[in-house]
């Protein structure tokens, strides 16, 4: 999974041109979907700074975090949003973000919308007496 931090990026895949700036991300669903395969190319159009997040890595570490002695609550977010991102990702069209075949997969408002309405409350919840 990358992070644009600054420039721009180019992402050109079957269905057209996606472009990446500060703030977006590509690949996600490498995380939470096994044996996930890139579907497009990357490549700047303007000098560029970014940030990779090792995908192997990142699941060993939730897996030593959300190990039923460290923190269950983290273990019950992480399967909720996965599930959740997988299917808000699958709900677009060829035409959108949201799409099987890209590696950005989700429109980042609606994510963002996902975590505020459904998963914080949710975590709220869990931790009240």
């Amino acid at each position: 999974m990358y992070f644009a931090l600054a420039g721009k990026l180019a992402y050109l895949w079957i269905g057209g041109t996606h472009e990446l700036t500060k703030g977006h991300w590509i690949g996600e669903p490498a995380l939470w979907i096994d044996d996930w395969e890139c579907r497009g190319s990357l490549k700047a159009t303007t000098r560029c700074e970014g940030l990779k997040l090792d995908v192997a890595m990142f699941r060993g570490i939730l897996q030593e975090l959300c190990a039923p002695t460290s923190c269950p609550q983290l273990d019950d977010f992480v399967q909720i949003y996965a599930s959740k991102f997988v299917r808000i990702g699958s709900d677009g069209d060829a035409n959108s973000c949201g799409c099987l075949y890209t590696d950005v997969w989700v429109d980042a408002d609606k994510l963002k919308l996902l975590v505020e309405q459904e998963l914080l409350p949710y975590l709220r919840q869990e931790q009240s007496p």
